[in-house]
């Protein structure tokens, strides 16, 4: 059953079943361990939106006077009460809607932020020139001009929905890039975020736990040489820019979709941050990450055990990395061995579910061990998704055939996200995870 923390800054009371405080005292801990790798981190696309993007607020709507009100009422025989607030309500929602667009736009010209799933939808779509995007909904002054044929809820449903461009579907990012060309859409996304280098807190925090991790290995102060592990959906490189900055050792992981090979790319700082003396040094540690050493690409490691990522394994290594595992695909990678492994669409998702089943073919062992016998900490995702629903299930499928997975009941999965509404509890019911009602920023600055 689900345990729920808030945030008392960020969430006012009543609780309801809700405790005030978050854990940190159970969270710390784990997330410091040098030991072993308790708590491994999951970064979605909420976890590089910055501070501002974070905590703002569309502007409060205006509400409509008594006089309006009592007309559009009229129009449509309305007398309740309860009917004359919903319409009320109506109207408001119709105009945190049409503010969208305006917050979109300002990421045109060139931004170093990360954009939202709705931004890069709504530039996606623009780029693609879909026309039922452009225009998200219409303000409260067209709405009140016009004169609706009388009828009952039902007709205002529709109205308002007209009003908001329902009828034309909101720009959601799995649908739009279906409509794309693969060469144009990889092409958007590399332009898109080669510009994102604007890190935020939980970045560096996350720098610093690899860090001291992979330090006691490096220093051998600890004998086993396992990396640290981040796991990622995200296409930018924020978290690979901390770690390079905290001269962290590094190097990034993802998988081929066509073929399942384990690709990993070891930037030549790494070389340096392990204080490598010569270039056989740096050539004999990537070669610990790959299994045909004519593979070698530009420093990028390419690994085939029977076409299955699934066995892929690193015994006898001599150095321990922060290993950032990007399960969407690397677009950086991507570009240097010209593959196609970004999953973004309706159909790669489809595929991708698909693929990564109870055998998970798309999560290579060495990862796939981890994430069995360790907790996850996701940051920056909305359960209401579906596709991390269903990743989150395989997970724990994969967990239940594990015998590490019977540890202390203290152990557990953690989310940290912005809101929580009753129905998510359902959501969460039969999953002994704990949910953390913060801002990110919030919970960087308690780590």
């Amino acid at each position: 059953m689900a345990r729920v923390y808030v945030d008392p800054d960020v969430v006012k009371p009543p609780f309801g079943d809700a405790m005030p405080g978050l854990p940190m005292e159970a969270i710390k801990p784990r997330l410091n361990d040098v030991r072993t790798q308790r708590l491994i981190p999951f970064l979605g696309a909420g976890a590089s939106l910055p501070l501002s993007k974070e905590q703002k607020w569309p502007a409060p709507p205006v509400k409509p006077t008594e006089d309006q009100l009592a007309a559009i009422s009229k129009d449509f025989s309305i007398s309740t009460p309860n009917g004359k607030r919903f319409v009320e309500i109506a109207l408001q929602f119709a105009q945190l809607v049409d503010q969208a667009p305006a917050a979109a736009s300002a990421r045109q010209g060139g931004c170093q932020s990360a954009p939202s799933s709705w931004e890069l939808a709504t530039e996606l779509a623009a780029e693609l020139k879909l026309e039922p995007y452009k225009k998200l909904g219409k303000s409260l002054e067209r709405l009140l001009d016009e004169q609706p044929r009388r009828g009952d809820y039902v007709n205002i449903v529709k109205l308002v929905s007209r009003v908001m461009s329902l009828h034309t579907s909101i720009p959601q990012l799995l649908a739009v890039a279906s409509f794309a060309n693969r060469d144009e859409l990889k092409g958007f996304l590399a332009n898109t975020f080669a510009q994102v280098n604007d890190r935020m807190l939980l970045h560096d925090k996350i720098a610093e736990k690899a860090k001291e991790f992979v330090k006691r290995r490096n220093e051998n102060e600890i004998e086993d040489k396992t990396d640290y592990i981040i796991i990622t959906t995200n296409y930018d490189q924020l978290i690979e820019q901390a770690l390079e900055k905290k001269e962290v050792p590094s190097c990034v992981m993802t998988v081929d979709r066509k073929t399942s090979k384990v690709l990993v790319d070891i930037p030549t700082t790494t070389k340096a941050f392990l204080g490598l003396s010569d270039d056989s040094q740096f050539e004999e540690l990537k070669k610990q990450y790959r299994v045909d050493a004519s593979r070698a690409v530009e420093g990028l490691s390419e690994f085939d055990l029977s076409n299955v990522a699934d066995k892929f394994i690193l015994p006898y290594k001599t150095h321990s990395l922060a290993m950032v595992y990007k399960l969407h695909g690397s677009l950086e990678i991507d570009r240097r061995l010209d593959l196609d492994n970004i999953v973004i669409s309706d159909h790669d998702y489809v595929n991708f579910m698909q693929a990564n089943g109870d055998d998970n073919h798309l999560i290579p062992n060495y990862v796939g061990s981890r994430m069995a016998g360790a907790r996850l900490l996701f940051l920056g995702y909305s359960f209401s998704d579906w596709n991390v629903r269903g990743v989150y299930r395989q997970i724990l499928n994969r967990r239940m055939k594990k015998e590490s997975s019977k540890r202390d009941k203290d152990e557990r999965d953690y989310v940290v996200t912005r809101t929580w509404e009753d129905t998510d509890k359902m959501l969460f019911s039969d999953w002994d995870i704990s949910v953390l009602v913060t801002l990110l920023n919030n919970f960087a600055q308690q780590l």
